[in-house]
């Protein structure tokens, strides 16, 4: 927003904004930072740059449409029980499931808890809107843990230690489309429009403040330069679906239970406590 009132005070609408001094309208932008916190606490930034609105949409709203139901059991949230029971199960036995992992690194700085996120850029899927490192699991990947660690050491060189890497969330849903961005919501669609069932391995990572600089952007092309970010922070951005559904429950219950272990430890177990064993193990087929 301050670069459109910067680029407003050059261009003017029609030569009259040319004669509002510059400074004047950043004030005025100033004056909107301070005010948005109190007219309306969660707001998101949107950037005006996004090219695939849907996505945005998409991001923002099908989550809340899922959960409005009777049905609707807190602790399935967003999971894979939620849409294959019983009733749905014969109906999807044949549509191929395919599986992420997504990696979010943290550190505490003078007792504040940051995640390292990046944006994404003009790229295709979830344009401009935040995530952390993540990617599909490949063939060749011997289980989720190594496909984790095979996807943050490509995308930032960083290879993570095993001790350290602790399994937080699986969440799966069900996609009218094959890459995963269309999804199906309940009495809106019909289970025949399924084309893929999507599965998503969530890892929490400590890291070092002596390690910060060996995260580097190995994709500048598809993503900005890497920043640490806190929960007030992150509350603030778009993310993409996976981090921004969970991006609360990952800061203010996982992360501190993980600490917990790991600062009694010095190593933390694959799996969190809050995990349930069922929403681990589910078989990977049809990759």
């Amino acid at each position: 927003m301050l670069q459109w009132f910067e680029k407003r005070s050059e261009e003017g609408n029609k030569g009259t904004d040319k004669q509002i001094p510059k400074e004047y309208l950043i004030k005025i932008y100033q004056r909107y930072q301070e005010m948005i916190e109190q007219v309306h606490p969660d707001f998101i930034r949107i950037n005006n740059n996004i090219p695939n609105l849907e996505h945005m949409f998409r991001t923002l709203f099908i989550h809340e449409m899922n959960t409005n139901f009777e049905e609707y059991n807190e602790e399935k949230i967003y999971r894979l029980q939620e849409y294959w029971d019983y009733y749905s199960e014969p109906k999807l036995k044949e549509i191929p499931t395919k599986s992420y992992t997504v990696f979010v690194p943290f550190t505490i700085q003078n007792q504040v808890v940051k995640i390292l996120t990046v944006q994404r850029l003009n790229v295709t899927i979830y344009p401009n809107q935040f995530e952390t490192i993540g990617g599909s699991i490949e063939e060749t990947d011997e289980g989720i843990f190594e496909a984790a660690k095979r996807e943050c050491k490509e995308e930032t060189s960083y290879e993570p230690e095993d001790k350290r890497m602790q399994l937080i969330l699986n969440h799966q849903y069900l996609s009218n489309n094959k890459n995963g961005t269309q999804l199906f919501v309940k009495r809106i669609h019909e289970y025949i429009q399924v084309k893929k069932r999507i599965q998503i391995y969530t890892f929490l990572y400590y890291v070092y403040p002596k390690e910060y600089n060996k995260f580097i952007n190995n994709e500048p092309d598809k993503a900005s330069t890497r920043k640490w970010m806190t929960l007030s922070e992150a509350k603030h951005e778009l993310f993409t679906p996976t981090i921004h559904y969970y991006k609360e429950e990952i800061f203010n219950k996982y992360i501190p239970a993980y600490w917990e272990e790991f600062t009694r430890k010095g190593s933390v177990c694959t799996k969190s406590k809050f995990c349930k064993e069922e929403m681990i193990y589910r078989p990977l087929d049809n990759k």
